[in-house]
């Protein structure tokens, strides 16, 4: 299974919650370093989430907020809020908003099920990334079936490296504005 989303685990029983709350992105247009991507914390528009510009090129990015443990309803708030205090002044070209999840599965492989990716808890609990994650697991899982080798054992260090960044993202959530200041 990976189809990004923890349904199956949360179906098989083995799922467990870490963050989910919610993103609002946006491409905007402007004027960009390529090389530079810009992160900004602060709990008065993201709590105690990120929001970050990323170039696609010289001419556009993308803008994305995460509000961790918040209603789908309240996002807008956020993202207004962000826009405000952060004085962003690019062209919105176009927005979207979805739910982001992390968390761990406590069996990855059972029968001919193998959870890899999103639906194996390959998110980071810490910034929400997780395609390198993604990927390695997808390979491990083909070489479990194809070679037989034991999944849970080739997937170790990703679990054991996202129980780490879990208990960076528990450090973090203590923080206040001035400690990110700090």
């Amino acid at each position: 299974v990976a189809n990004g989303n923890p349904d199956v685990a949360k179906k098989l029983g083995c799922w467990q919650d870490l963050i989910s709350g919610w993103i609002k992105g946006a491409t905007v247009e402007g004027e960009f370093d390529t090389t530079e991507l810009i992160m900004w914390v602060n709990r008065e528009y993201c709590k105690n989430g990120y929001a970050y510009l990323c170039p696609i090129n010289a001419k556009r990015a993308s803008l994305m907020l995460f509000v961790p443990f918040i209603k789908e309803s309240d996002l807008n708030y956020y993202w207004q809020r962000f826009l405000k205090l952060a004085n962003i002044k690019y062209t919105i070209l176009e927005e979207f908003a979805l739910q982001h999840f992390s968390g761990f599965v406590n069996q990855h492989h059972s029968n001919n099920i193998y959870l890899t990716g999103g639906a194996g808890g390959a998110i980071s609990p810490f910034l929400g990334f997780g395609q390198l994650n993604s990927i390695c697991m997808g390979v491990f899982a083909a070489q479990a079936i194809v070679e037989g080798w034991d999944y849970e054992v080739l997937i170790k260090n990703i679990i054991n490296k996202e129980r780490a960044f879990y208990n960076m993202r528990k450090l973090f959530d203590t923080l206040s504005n001035d400690d990110y200041d700090y």
